[in-house]
């Protein structure tokens, strides 16, 4: 039995060299595969450039009387002018509503009764970059007029 499995490898071994070094037996191919070169001609795609960073101040009343009117405005710096605002005002400091007229450098409304008003204005910039500003006008209560 040993000397078949020897005979065997033999043959094997033989056929394999043969195979191996045999001038019919085709060259194996590789494909190389190469990263396309650019030339200085071709065009290149620019990162985006970042956002600038722009500032938004509201000012305002701090204080203010039971159903009187104030008027807050805003005032963006930084990035590109022109900017664009956009206000909101929300009475529990949660759930935002739009002013109707909710564009522009200033907003005026008039006080909730025994409730403060908080105001939140989004300005943007020419090129898109936004900032958020609030204010909070707290009610006194006072609906004497003098």
């Amino acid at each position: 039995m040993k000397s078949h499995l020897l005979l065997l490898w033999v043959a094997m071994s033989a056929l394999f060299l043969l195979a191996a070094t045999s001038p019919e037996m085709p060259e194996a191919k590789t494909t190389v595969r190469r990263q396309k070169e650019t030339s200085p001609s071709s065009p290149r795609i620019a990162a985006p450039e970042p956002k600038a960073v722009i500032l938004v101040s509201v000012g305002g009343p701090a204080r203010g009387n039971n159903r009187d009117y104030y008027t807050w405005t805003a005032s963006a710096s930084g990035g590109t002018a022109p900017y664009t605002y956009y206000w909101e005002y929300t009475i529990d400091g949660v759930h935002y509503n739009t002013f109707v007229t909710g564009t522009g450098t200033s907003q005026t409304a008039q006080m909730p009764l025994d409730l403060d008003l908080h105001l939140r204005v989004t300005a943007t910039d020419a090129n898109g970059a936004q900032a958020v500003g609030t204010k909070t006008t707290i009610n006194t209560g006072d609906t004497t007029h003098p």
